[in-house]
């Protein structure tokens, strides 16, 4: 199983972690998406609130990463919901890819 987390990293107020589910390759362009669950985990008045977006990270045909689309069960695109945190989400989003690469290659 490929390491794919990352657990409870910190996104200002929130907790984020990564459930990696499957990968598949487009052979007509190339393309390789990696399919996926994001949790993010913010405080209420006396809990943590969880959010799950289901999703994909789009690499290109040498694993680096290209894009994404996260959207939650009511249709809210992740970088709609936490645009503060657009860098941090991408940055996270490389993080994957990276390991998805090293690890699927091995």
């Amino acid at each position: 199983v490929p390491d794919t987390s990352f657990d409870d990293m910190e996104m200002g107020d929130h907790k984020i972690d990564f459930q990696y589910l499957s990968t598949e390759e487009n052979p007509e362009d190339g393309e390789i998406v990696h399919k996926g669950r994001i949790f993010v985990e913010s405080e209420g008045d006396e809990f943590m609130e969880e959010e799950v977006f289901d999703g994909e990270i789009y690499c290109d045909r040498q694993g680096n990463y290209a894009a994404c689309n996260f959207e939650n069960e009511e249709g809210v695109n992740l970088f709609e919901k936490y645009e503060a945190y657009e860098d941090f989400i991408e940055s996270a989003m490389e993080h994957i890819c990276n390991n998805l690469k090293s690890n699927l290659s091995s």
